[in-house]
Formats: C-alpha cells, structure tokens, sequence
C-alpha cells in the first residue's frame, strides 16, 4: 500500500514526505486513518479566501494529452499580508524602522527604495516620468 502511494507522489512530494515522516517530532498516531477525517479537518482550517479562473492554456510546445485549459487561483495580497502580519512569530522576525546605510546590501532596508520611503520623513518619489509627490 505504502509503495504504491509513493509511486503517485511523484519525486518532489516523496522528499517532502520523508522530512516529515523523519522528523523527530512527527507521531504516527497523529495521522488521520480515514480520507472522510482529513475532509471534516479540512472545512475546520483557516484557509485564505482565493478566487478560480479558468484559463486557456497555449498549446504550442505541449504534448498532444495536454488538456487546452486549468484553473487559475488568485489569492488576496492584502489577505496574506494581513495573515502574516497577524503572526506573532513572524512579526517578531520582522524590520519595520527606517533604511539602513550597509555598504554589503543585503537586506530589503539597505536599499535606495527604502531609505526614500515617505514614511521616513521624505515628501516625493522621483519616477522616470518626473517627480511624485506623496
């Protein structure tokens, strides 16, 4: 039975799968026996809102069974903002003061954008096409 699952998983999945199942914390009782639990779970989970499109794909370069169509998920960004802003655990992990003069940029705050954020104190935005002011 196990074989033949990891025969549909597919290579990616089966990886996954192994840093989970050898994962010092990972307990076999907590695995639902049932596919109907895993459902009723499912419903339970605070899944973000998506909306699905169905899109044409281009047949060009595909093989001959590739189907013309696949659905398109489109999640909210200001959902998933809100979702990670609302973490504590990643909230705490994050940098919300002014840019930081690095000479090794490697951070998003030791950028030129940043340092010219208007919630610092600067008042515009140069633009290719001129001068925005905020």
């Amino acid at each position: 039975m196990l074989i033949h699952l990891l025969l549909k998983l597919g290579f990616e999945a089966y990886k996954d799968f192994a840093k989970i199942v050898k994962h010092p914390e990972f307990n076999p009782n907590d695995v639902p026996l049932s596919l109907a639990t895993i459902k009723k779970y499912r419903n339970d989970l605070p899944l973000l809102p998506y909306k699905n499109y169905t899109v044409s794909l281009n047949n060009r370069n595909t093989s001959s069974t590739s189907k013309p169509t696949s659905q398109a998920f489109i999640f909210p960004l200001k959902n998933i903002l809100y979702r990670i802003l609302s973490n504590p655990q990643l909230r705490n992990h994050m940098y919300f003061g002014p840019g930081i003069y690095h000479e090794n940029k490697h951070e998003l705050w030791h950028g030129d954008l940043w340092h010219k954020s208007p919630l610092f104190g600067s008042t515009k935005i140069k633009l290719n096409e001129g001068t925005v002011y905020i």
